[in-house]
């Protein structure tokens, strides 16, 4: 899919899907996107909780409050995907080029975007997800692209509040 555009500043929740339930599965799909939004937004699908299988996010996913290539926030699975979209924030952000959030499992994924946070306090910064918390498992996926910020930033996770990081690389 290529063409989404997204220009809502005061809008959160922005992506080709907002919510995908347990019982739903995104498989195989590209969205090349240019998004501008409030926050908590991705180029897939804004709140994960099925399972996202070998999709990849191009393009510009900007936002002021979180962000995520793929998804914002993971409750479920998302493997083989790639997110190779610029994924700037410019406020207090969980930001990630696969996911801003992870609460479950990650596996085989690639960063090639830019992640940055331009905010005085950038929350969790990370090129694979912003953040892992809970059960939260990232798993054989690297990072290939610059992570910049303030506050918890990191090649492949910015904040591991939990969870597990296993075979998990950087080389920005």
């Amino acid at each position: 899919i290529r063409g989404l555009y997204i220009n809502s500043e005061s809008s959160d929740h922005q992506a080709l899907f907002c919510t995908i339930v347990h019982t739903a599965t995104i498989k195989n799909l590209t969205v090349v996107a240019d998004i501008n939004a409030d926050g908590y937004s991705a180029a897939i699908v804004a709140s994960n909780y099925g399972k996202i299988s070998g999709c990849t996010a191009q393009g510009t996913i900007a936002t002021f409050n979180g962000s995520g290539g793929i998804a914002y926030r993971n409750d479920n699975t998302i493997e083989y995907c790639t997110n190779e979209a610029s994924v700037p924030c410019y406020n207090q952000c969980e930001t990630g080029g696969i996911v801003g959030l992870n609460y479950n499992t990650i596996n085989c994924c690639v960063n090639k975007g830019t992640i940055t946070n331009t905010g005085a306090y950038g929350i969790d910064v990370g090129g694979i997800a912003g953040g892992n918390y809970a059960i939260g498992s990232i798993s054989n996926s690297y990072n290939l692209a610059a992570v910049t910020g303030s506050g918890y930033v990191g090649g492949v996770v910015g904040n591991l509040d939990n969870g597990s990081v296993t075979n998990c690389y950087n080389t920005a």
